[in-house]
């Protein structure tokens, strides 16, 4: 059960629905956003954090790899859950998945630079240049650098929200 109130749609602003209709396509919104919507300006800046990231040059399987990669160093059951779905929606195959949940690099190439730019950064020190090399050889520029540091801030706000909302996964 979860720790916070869902407030009703109604009470989130007008702001709020267009940036998450944006995102999604659609326009019911779950309740864990408008559990989120607790404070609606966090809810509109993770919205357009998100928003910012999906028409960015990262691919779907680059993001998800960001978020599946975040959200098992966070120990985010219900992200790595939801994730886990989204990576496989996204074409990973079951392999790198597995290989993902379990604290290892895919084999995918690209995904595996994606994912050593993580570890790197999870692991608390600065981007090396190994990783940064490695990066640039899959294909990941400077944006793409930007928007992994992006997609790593989204995920932990959104896992670190799930634990204080002790969200079920």
């Amino acid at each position: 059960m979860t720790t916070l109130d869902t407030p009703s749609p109604d009470d989130l602003p007008d702001t709020v629905h267009a940036a998450f209709e944006r995102l999604t396509g659609a326009n019911r919104m779950p309740p864990l956003y408008r559990q989120i919507g607790n404070s609606a300006e966090a809810l509109g800046a993770y919205l357009n954090a998100e928003l910012a990231i999906a028409n960015g040059v990262l691919t779907p399987a680059d993001i998800e790899t960001v978020k599946l990669a975040v959200s098992v160093h966070n120990a985010c059951a219900f992200c790595v859950k939801t994730h886990t779905a989204k990576a496989q929606a996204a074409g990973i195959g079951p392999a790198d998945v597995e290989a993902m949940l379990a604290g290892r690099s895919p084999a995918d190439a690209r995904l595996a630079a994606v994912y050593g730019v993580c570890a790197q950064l999870l692991s608390g020190t600065e981007l090396g240049a190994a990783e940064r090399s490695n990066a640039e050889s899959a294909g990941i520029d400077q944006a793409g650098l930007v928007e992994i540091g992006l997609a790593m801030a989204t995920i932990s706000f959104t896992n670190w929200f799930n634990h204080i909302n002790h969200t079920p996964a």
